[in-house]
């Protein structure tokens, strides 16, 4: 049993001695596992931006649509004075015209 753990503890440690070879070092390893960490913490925070983005979005859609809502009624409004200027104009002004003479001669 003692030869085959001292077989295995050989296997590994060839098998490390590759990976050292080929990565060039343990550091090497940790600095993959480390930017593996950091671009996990980057996609979390793209992910959060999004969503931030999607709610100011949203947020500008409707604050779009309350625009689009005022400046209808805004529309409506003028439209709305313009034609009781225009009946005032009509119905009222002459009357009171022909008053304003009728006092300036009296």
């Amino acid at each position: 049993a003692a030869r085959n753990s001292a077989k295995e503890e050989s296997k590994l440690d060839a098998a490390l001695s590759r990976i050292r070879v080929v990565t060039g070092s343990d550091g090497a390893i940790q600095k993959l596992r480390d930017d593996e960490r950091h671009l996990e913490g980057l996609s979390r925070e793209v992910t959060a931006s999004i969503g931030s983005i999607d709610q100011l979005s949203k947020a500008l859609a409707a604050s779009t649509r309350e625009g689009e809502e005022l400046r209808n009624k805004r529309v409506k409004l003028e439209s709305q004075v313009s034609s009781q200027r225009d009946w005032l104009e009509h119905h009222i002004s002459p009357p009171l015209r022909i008053l304003a003479t009728k006092a300036r001669q009296s």
